[in-house]
């Protein structure tokens, strides 16, 4: 059994509520990949953003439903925080992995992008790769979002 005790910014939670009676929904955590590729050399750029309600805890990149790497968390998008005001962490909610997949075997492969809130929380974005010897990788044939 592990214990954590985890910081929650409960004014920033409160201050995200609507105020006067507006029915605006937004989900507690948010997830957008802008971009998933493989370049010529054989690396992964993968690029987004991730908000939540409750502190994140981490990015984490799978292939073929295995951890493979976590993404650099807490890069600048002031066009997040522009858009997504209400999240405490708008404004440092961007990620970035650049990580070489070339010993990877050819064949279509399953990108995983996880974001985890320190509550256990998570949402994922699933992109399909074709790696070929040819070409790393094709375009992103195939996108799903995902929330637990």
């Amino acid at each position: 059994t592990a214990k954590k005790s985890v910081p929650i910014d409960l004014d920033a939670v409160r201050s995200a509520v609507p105020l006067n009676n507006e029915t605006a929904v937004r989900p507690p955590m948010q997830l957008c990949v802008d971009s998933a590729e493989v370049d010529a050399a054989g690396i992964l750029h993968i690029i987004g953003w991730a908000v939540c309600l409750a502190p994140m805890s981490s990015v984490q990149i799978l292939v073929d439903e295995r951890k493979f790497a976590a993404a650099e968390y807490g890069i600048t998008r002031e066009d997040v925080a522009l858009s997504h005001r209400e999240y405490p962490n708008a404004r440092h909610s961007g990620f970035a992995l650049h990580a070489d997949i070339r010993s990877l075997a050819q064949g279509d492969r399953l990108i995983m992008v996880r974001s985890i809130a320190a509550t256990g929380s998570f949402r994922e974005s699933i992109v399909v790769f074709t790696l070929s010897a040819a070409r790393p990788a094709s375009v992103t044939t195939r996108r799903k979002s995902n929330v637990q």
